[in-house]
């Protein structure tokens, strides 16, 4: 990795006050845009002749059972950071920066790493990933994705949820309760530490904020004139670098100019 991690975003309240106050977010897998995240295959090297015999797919509901356990997992016990390599993705820039009207933030790599349990680039795969049903080390299925998602170059810094973040629920009849509220805030689990005994719920918050300081912003080829003069006003209070992308002559390419005050007043 080249030291700095992107993050594209339109210009939404939250996003500015991440800016303003040094934080990002790590969220929860259900608000992630690829439906087929954590899932897998696991592979049996044994006994499928039997399995066979039975006349039913027992490997193939092992596996989706196997699936189903892993997303519980990352639901109730991890938090995502979704980031990238590169700040001059055209396609980025249109997905998630709000066609191009939005801002590419800047992060120095470790930063994320001093907040995350885990940072490491994602791995894509035109098939499913595998997993060694007799392998002891199982591979963190967060991590890997379909094929079509590579020009993302993503990088994934995971928060593993720990007893600080959690409220223990002691009397699990009330989780009736809890679901009619709909908090969408939380997410609530079975303490899995207490089987056969009085069950217990885990409150837990979906979204994670940690401090991270942005190192750098880049404002989108079309960002309205509002959004650009609160960007560069907050960049210059918070003395932070920022730069206006723009298209490279004759070129499908994107570049980027220097938007502070001096060098860009005197170019527009």
């Amino acid at each position: 990795m080249s030291g700095k991690l992107y993050k594209y975003s339109g210009v939404h309240d939250y996003v500015i006050r991440n800016i303003e106050e040094g934080e990002i977010a790590f969220t929860h897998i259900d608000s992630l845009n690829d439906p087929f995240e954590g899932i897998g295959r696991v592979v049996y090297s044994n006994d499928l002749e039997e399995w066979d015999k039975l006349g039913i797919d027992v490997p193939g509901m092992l596996s989706d059972k196997f699936s189903d356990k892993n997303i519980e997992r990352i639901r109730n016990k991890k938090r995502v950071l979704c980031l990238t390599t590169s700040w001059y993705n055209s396609l980025l820039w249109a997905h998630y920066a709000d066609m191009h009207r939005g801002v590419c933030l800047e992060y120095d790599e470790e930063d994320v790493r001093k907040i995350a349990s885990e940072i490491r680039r994602v791995e894509y795969s035109s098939t499913i990933a595998t997993v060694d049903a007799n392998s002891k080390n199982k591979p963190d299925l967060i991590f890997n994705k379909s094929l079509e998602w590579d020009y993302e170059e993503e990088v994934r810094a995971i928060y593993c949820i720990d007893q600080s973040d959690m409220e223990i629920l002691d009397n699990y009849k009330i989780l009736k309760t809890l679901v009619e509220r709909s908090d969408d805030r939380y997410t609530y689990f079975f303490d899995e530490r207490t089987p056969g005994e009085d069950l217990r719920i885990i409150k837990a918050p979906k979204v994670i904020i940690k401090k991270c300081k942005v190192t750098g912003i880049y404002m989108g080829l079309r960002i309205s004139k509002d959004n650009k003069e609160k960007i560069r006003a907050i960049a210059k209070r918070e003395k932070i670098p920022v730069w206006q992308m723009f298209q490279s002559k004759d070129s499908y390419t994107l570049d980027k100019r220097d938007a502070s005050d001096f060098i860009y007043n005197a170019m527009i």
